[in-house]
This record gives structure tokens, sequence and C-alpha cells, in this order.
């Protein structure tokens, strides 16, 4: 993103920009109160504002969504995070730990009270917060990759290891098991690596997040054709996003299956991200050169 400007795209695909201080005095309230009544909407009205480094202004949003939202988990959580974007970090405690009160700990509320224990400069009720929230849900992007980063900063990378593999072990953990396997091919163990992606999708955990993973590594390895055919059957790209797609149109090419590739771009455009029109405009152009 430029430096002071809001990025969005019309409807054609282009790219389009505006400063900051335009976007919040002219279009940001009328997409607020566009969002006002859905849930939904309003929740990703706010983690689009974030993105944008826009704080002040989504306290009066987050708290809205805190009063109407069905699943109060999300709810909490962004307020959460929108006070300790604002530094507001004992409201953010507060609210955090009135949900675990209310409700029940989760690996996110956890993850979350645990970054604003960090900002209060208590890094030792921090760690132990998050350590909690991983055994409780190992699963969770964010949670898993602060804790990594953190072990990986203070121990060398046999222990490191270690933790991953007893995470790896936890009910219902897939997670930690793509990092596991993305280290096997990184450390050119290809056949292991490859077998724990395997067992991930044989296991049934087949979403987004982990399908984007394992097409990105694989294709990363140049085990292209291992790739194809461990995902080729399960991939739609209504259920599993187009980030996949995108690494297995790179698998395409670089195997030169050029024929799936154009069917696969064919796919991606027509799944109405018109960010990515031009991506996928310029990737046809050089599939068709190398096939002249």
């Amino acid at each position: 993103m430029r430096d002071n400007m809001i990025r969005f795209y019309d409807t054609s695909g282009n790219e389009m920009y505006v400063t900051k201080e335009k976007y919040i005095e002219t279009i940001l309230p009328h997409n607020i109160q566009q969002s006002w009544h859905n849930s939904d909407k309003l929740y990703q009205l706010i983690v689009m504002s974030l993105t944008d480094e826009i704080y002040q202004e989504m306290i009066k949003p987050a708290k809205r969504l805190k009063a109407i939202d069905t699943i109060p988990e999300r709810a909490y959580t962004i307020l959460g995070i929108v006070y300790m974007k604002n530094n507001q970090l004992k409201k953010a405690e507060k609210i955090l730990k009135k949900y675990c009160r209310k409700y029940e700990e989760t690996g996110s509320i956890l993850t979350n009270l645990a970054k604003v224990y960090y900002e209060m400069g208590n890094e030792a009720l921090g760690i132990t917060t998050l350590e909690k929230a991983i055994q409780i849900d190992p699963n969770q992007d964010n949670g898993l990759a602060w804790y990594l980063s953190i072990l990986n900063q203070k121990y060398d990378k046999a222990y490191v290891q270690s933790v991953l593999e007893t995470l790896c072990e936890l009910p219902k953990a897939w997670r930690p098991r793509l990092y596991l396997g993305s280290n096997k091919l990184a450390d050119g163990q290809l056949e292991e690596g490859y077998d724990i992606f395997q067992s991930i999708i044989e296991d049934k955990h087949i979403y987004p997040e982990s399908l984007k993973v394992i097409a990105g590594e694989l294709g990363k390895a140049k085990l292209y054709e291992e790739a194809l055919e461990l995902l080729e059957p399960i991939y739609n790209i209504q259920k599993h996003d187009v980030a996949t797609g995108l690494n297995m149109l790179n698998i395409y090419y670089h195997s030169k299956h050029y024929k799936s590739a154009l069917i696969l771009i064919d796919k991606l455009r027509n799944s109405g991200r018109v960010d990515l029109y031009k991506y996928l405009d310029e990737y046809r152009e050089k599939i068709e050169k190398e096939q002249e």
C-alpha cells in the first residue's frame, strides 16, 4: 500500500487509491452506516480498517458489533484488538477476560490476551497465557505462528522441532503438522514432508488454509506431480478459496500442464476476485507464449 493511501478496486478490477484522510472523512462513515445492522459486514469492515491502520474510528463500530453479533467470540476478540490498537490496554484486558468468565477460555481469546500482556510489558504472563491458548487450540494461525516465532528467538532448532512434534500429537491438531511438513521439505526430507501432508489430507483436514500451504510448499519443493496427485481430486474453488488455486496454477505452469492451467485460470477469473484479473491475464499470455 502506498503511504497514506487506501487501496480498493472498481468493478472492472482496476486498482484505485484515495488518501486515508479523504477515505475516513467521506467514504468510511457511509461504509459504517451500510454495515451497521449486519454483523458479518461490520466485522469485515473493522478488519479491513485495522489492516489500513484506521484505529480510533473503529471503537464505536466494534462496540456495536459486540452488541449485535451472534458470534460472541468474534465480537469480543475484535473489540479487544481495537482497544489494543488504540493503546487502551486495560480495556482490552477487561473485555477479553469478561468473555472468558461469561463463556469459556478459547485459543483466540487467550492469544489476544497474551498480546495485551506483552504490550503491558508482562512477558512472563504473556507466554504462559499463549502456551495455554495453544494447548486449547493448536490450529489457530496467528497464535501458533507467534508462539513458534518466540521459541525460535529463544531456543535452538532442535528444541523448537521437539515442541512442534509434541503439538502435532494434540487431538485434531493439523496446523502444527503443516509446519512440521514444511520444515521437513525445507530440510530436504522430501518423502517425510510429503507423507505428513498426505496424512493431513487422509485425516480429512481439508480446509482452505491447509490446502493453500500444502500446494505452496509442494510447489516450492518442485514436487509437482505429487502435489497434483494429492490435491486435484479434492480442490474445489468454491469451497477452498482462490489462494490454493493460485498455488496450483504455479504447479501446472512449471510442470507444463498448460491445458489444465488455462482451465484453472478461467475458473479463477469467474470467482469474482476482480483484483486478480490483471495477474491472471498476464499468466494466460505467458502460457500462450510457451505453447507457441
